[in-house]
């Protein structure tokens, strides 16, 4: 399965974490080596989240009510789609 990306979401072209802010979540750090944490800033709201690696394939899913922590230890490298709500960020891996 391959993320669908609409119109209206944003993709990050740098590091820069802003798109996820925006729809009221933080992640740091960017860029992950061990892990990274995913925070829903401010809400109760239940929320899914995905992950795609470069080439589309899904390789984590989770819902997310306040806070996930992310185990990357044994990702490869690389760069990776979070995708939360209508929103879609990157993060990479090293």
């Amino acid at each position: 399965m391959f993320p669908t990306f609409k119109s209206k979401n944003i993709i990050s072209t740098g590091l820069n974490n802003n798109s996820l802010r925006d729809a009221g979540f933080i992640f740091y750090p960017n860029p992950a080596s061990e892990s990274f944490t995913i925070k829903a800033n401010g809400s109760n709201r239940a929320t899914d989240v995905f992950i795609y690696n470069a080439t589309g394939q899904m390789v984590y899913s989770n819902n997310l009510l306040n806070e996930l922590v992310i185990d990357v230890s044994n990702w490869s490298k690389g760069i990776y789609f979070i995708r939360a709500e209508e929103t879609t960020t990157r993060i990479i891996v090293h």
